[in-house]
């Protein structure tokens, strides 16, 4: 059974906030997550995210006016504005980046902080798994939901959820597939040679 979300965007306004940069542009990474269940809460997250990249560099001395788009992390990467083609990155790009800037310095690890990742988007869904039941005829279990998750990384590289939409991007047909078949497929077909961690959250 498709159960349709009924998330909308939605961003924070960024002034005052010091956030990690990869090639001197702000960054969003955007997890595709598949729900399982709402209760219990049960999450499939791809480990691979699609990386967009600011339009423009990130001035720490320019006043940030949240309302220009090229200076946020909302802007795709792969979309021609003014007919140039905005500044993309691949994961693997960005993950080399990332070490060498902060996590080597910082002496942590990507997997410590793509586990801080989960559990944020973990307890958003959980905390709104309650109002989503209502809009699901019968069962909550066995649904079927894939959604994109927005992730802004914070200097200190503590995530922080800027958004949620219904369409989510794929860092690569790889992952795609990995999406759909974990989705889709029964009994968790192929599920251990996806990139995707399980996750579930119990009732308190």
């Amino acid at each position: 059974m498709l159960y349709e979300c009924k998330f909308s965007c939605f961003f924070i306004v960024l002034d005052c906030l010091l956030t990690a940069v990869c090639k001197k542009r702000r960054f969003c990474l955007q997890y595709a997550v598949t729900v399982k269940s709402l209760l219990p809460l049960q999450l499939l997250i791809h480990n691979t995210p699609h990386v967009n990249l600011a339009e423009t560099e990130m001035n720490h001395r320019a006043f940030l006016d949240e309302y220009d788009s090229s200076a946020l992390v909302c802007v795709s990467s792969d979309i021609k504005k003014n007919g140039m083609v905005n500044h993309k990155v691949t994961y693997d790009e960005f993950l080399k980046e990332l070490t060498s800037i902060y996590l080597t310095k910082r002496q942590t690890t990507w997997g410590d902080i793509q586990s801080k990742i989960h559990e944020s988007i973990a307890k958003l869904f959980y905390t709104v798994a309650p109002s989503l039941s209502s809009f699901q005829e019968g069962s909550t279990e066995n649904l079927c939901a894939v959604y994109g998750v927005d992730v802004l990384l914070k200097d200190s590289l503590e995530p922080l959820i800027i958004g949620v939409n219904p369409t989510p991007r794929f860092d690569s047909q790889k992952c795609f597939s990995d999406v759909l078949v974990t989705a889709f497929g029964q009994n968790g077909e192929c599920l251990e040679s996806a990139n995707i961690s399980q996750v579930s959250v119990k009732e308190r």
